[in-house]
């Protein structure tokens, strides 16, 4: 008997094995499907609350369907934005590592609550209902920063098409907690099963 092999994207089947399942012939049906996004955050300080988020970038990563994972040809599918700080407070440190100007921010930075709107759109068009998960190094950083953001007070005073009530990151149940659990599940997306 022979192994049959499932992928989709880039990941290729064991030598010997049958593989089946392409971009060409998936199911556009999205129900049950996770679609990863990778994200960073610079800020002007350690924690959120205290310190302002002075900028955020969202990258279509992939998705899967629990037994596939399917890379994107480009990772030019993205939602950025430089925002005004929020607060006061900051460290110069900080500033030192990202290289972003707090001062011209201040004056040319995007509203928080009006960029964190944008995304949590982008999300969802991106997501076309499947579930967004979110995907960082360090992801406990950065899931803290966005999280605070989307369900502070500052995001709630813009009228967005999203209900603010729910996370557009699924009230950070679907977070990968750390990479390494990223790359075991696309590693383990890629299966080999024995037909009956």
């Amino acid at each position: 008997m022979s192994n049959e092999c499932v992928r989709m994207g880039s990941l290729s089947c064991a030598e010997g094995t049958t593989c089946s399942g392409s971009e060409a012939n998936r199911s556009a049906d999205v129900e049950g499907v996770d679609i990863y996004f990778s994200a960073d955050v610079e800020t002007d300080g350690p924690i959120p609350g205290r310190y302002s988020m002075l900028s955020f970038a969202l990258v279509y990563a992939g998705r899967s369907d629990g037994c596939r994972f399917e890379q994107p040809s480009s990772y030019s599918t993205a939602y950025e934005a430089t925002l005004r700080p929020i607060f006061d407070a900051f460290q110069p440190e900080a500033l030192a590592v990202n290289g972003l100007d707090r001062e011209r921010l201040a004056v040319e930075g995007k509203e928080p609550a009006v960029a964190l709107a944008e995304a949590a759109d982008w999300i969802a068009r991106q997501s076309q209902g499947g579930t967004p998960v979110l995907v960082a190094y360090p992801v406990s950083f950065d899931w803290t920063w966005l999280y605070w953001y989307l369900m502070s007070e500052h995001s709630r005073r813009v009228n967005s098409p999203r209900a603010w009530g729910t996370h557009p990151l699924d009230g950070g149940r679907r977070v990968l907690h750390t990479m390494a659990s990223c790359l075991a599940r696309v590693r383990s997306a890629f299966s080999c099963r024995t037909p009956a």
